[in-house]
């Protein structure tokens, strides 16, 4: 019986801690919009999906296309980016761009952007990474 209280507390906490990461995303994907919005860039989409991908946000700037993969953070301890967003997450976005590009009949020059967002009680922070992955697309 105590065995089956614990996994039940075990499923709750993880239920838990899965909400406050997407409560903390989408809180991290508004204020990501307000950011690059006062940079100067148009927000096209937000949450676009394709099959069970996602692209965080769309926008464009000076006649380019940027697909920004928002990271929103605690803890301002420095973290590679490449710890923060993992080779299979890189080609989750690249497949879903490619659709985005080819379902819009984009012809512009797509870029793929990154934008961590560290928000805690010392404040909030935005590190804009432009092109972040260029070697991917």
């Amino acid at each position: 019986m105590a065995h089956h209280t614990l996994t039940g507390e075990i499923c709750a906490f993880q239920k838990n801690l899965m909400s406050w990461k997407k409560y903390l995303g989408n809180v991290g994907e508004t204020l990501a919009c307000q950011y690059l919005q006062s940079i100067g860039m148009q927000i096209v989409a937000r949450n676009w999906r394709f099959r069970h991908y996602e692209l965080d946000i769309i926008a464009k700037q000076h006649g380019e296309i940027h697909v920004i993969e928002v990271k929103t953070r605690r803890s301002d301890q420095y973290i590679e980016i490449a710890d923060l967003v993992r080779r299979a997450q890189v080609e989750r976005i690249l497949s879903a761009t490619q659709a985005y590009v080819e379902t819009y009949h984009c012809t512009e020059p797509v870029l793929l952007d990154l934008l961590i967002i560290i928000t805690n009680a010392a404040g909030t922070e935005f590190e804009f990474y432009p092109d972040a992955f260029h070697d991917s697309f």
